[in-house]
């Protein structure tokens, strides 16, 4: 952990101190309070005080929100408010920041003393409504079940989410997906058994996001995606996602899908194709180590790889070129598969 005081002095050292402000939030803050150190509010009321300064156009004038430690508590649903114009949807939404420059990092920068938690038993209730060009960082998000990004849903990839832990969110309608995140830009993270309790659901981590230094296990999908669903992923772990049937097990890609520097270890999808990718047009350096179901990868193009120790087909409709297959217990590939 950092020291708090050397950690916000390098923070904000990225921000003008002529133009800057720091807000502050508790878990026991009030909607009326100052957000001042000695009087916080809410994550929400802070986020309103930065956003009623004069609009900011970089980095080197933003403002930031310090989270104090401890666990803020969204038990209760009703009290977020829709905001369609980023979700798409009326579900509620517990934090909505709809301003450019402002940063949301907790006071440790550590995702474990900081927690948003919410309760999805009884509440489709969303954590955050991200819109523009913001920088969470350092908390943990955990039980959500909003749907189509019940953790984190942003409006495109600007949005950038850094040191988090995003864990155990939920969909639970059919057809939607990314039970922890839609869209946004992700750096040194962590996607921990975030999945979906509908029988049609896709994406059991992330949909549409930009992904980089992150780790994703235990994520699951009733259908496809188990972990990721379209987007880009580099340099990220895979451990042990899954999904029942349509493939996908750790990422089901689509025109634009890149993967690059991944490790891809024990994921499955037991009756469909990919228990590591489907549909990913380019995959570079990657290892796919220990895979069960019925195929690793399915309908992608992978360079420079290495599939070690699979229970399954290493390839199928894809195209491997300048790649190992070490110790697999089946047959590296099968028709519509080409190898050089």
């Amino acid at each position: 952990m950092k020291n708090f005081s050397l950690y916000l002095v390098g923070f904000l050292l990225s921000c003008s101190a002529a133009t800057a402000a720091v807000y502050y939030a508790s878990p026991t803050g009030l909607e009326d309070a100052e957000c001042t150190f000695a009087n916080p509010g809410t994550i929400q009321a802070a986020v309103n005080a930065a956003s009623t300064n004069e609009v900011r156009t970089s980095w080197d004038e933003c403002d930031t929100v310090i989270l104090l430690p401890g666990t803020y508590d969204y038990l209760d649903g009703s009290k977020g408010k829709p905001y369609s114009a980023i979700t798409g949807d009326s579900r509620t939404n517990h934090v909505v920041v709809v301003r450019d420059y402002i940063k949301i990092v907790s006071q440790s920068n550590s995702p474990d003393d900081t927690i948003i938690a919410g309760n999805r038993a009884s509440s489709y209730a969303r954590a955050f409504a991200l819109n523009g060009i913001i920088h969470l960082s350092g908390v943990t998000i955990s039980n959500f079940a909003a749907g189509d990004g019940s953790a984190i849903r942003c409006k495109d990839t600007k949005p950038l989410i850094e040191n988090c832990i995003l864990t155990r969110n939920y969909i639970r309608s059919d057809g939607e997906v990314g039970a922890a995140l839609c869209y946004g830009t992700v750096k040194n993270c962590k996607f921990l058994y975030n999945g979906d309790t509908s029988p049609k659901g896709r994406g059991g981590a992330c949909y549409s996001s930009i992904v980089n230094d992150s780790y994703f296990e235990g994520n699951k999908a009733a259908r496809s995606s188990g972990a990721g669903r379209y987007g880009s992923y580099s340099n990220c772990v895979f451990m042990s996602n899954s999904c029942a049937t349509e493939g996908g097990g750790a990422i089901y890609g689509n025109a634009s899908s890149k993967v690059i520097d991944c490790v891809f270890q024990g994921n499955s999808c037991p009756s469909g194709k990919g228990s590591c990718l489907h549909t990913v047009p380019f995959v570079s350096n990657c290892v796919f180590r220990s895979s069960s179901g019925v195929v690793a990868v399915y309908n992608s193009t992978v360079y420079d790889s290495v599939f070690t120790n699979n229970a399954v087909t290493s390839a199928q409709n894809s195209t491997v070129i300048n790649s190992l297959f070490i110790n697999n217990s089946v047959a590296k590939s099968v028709a519509g598969t080409s190898t050089c």
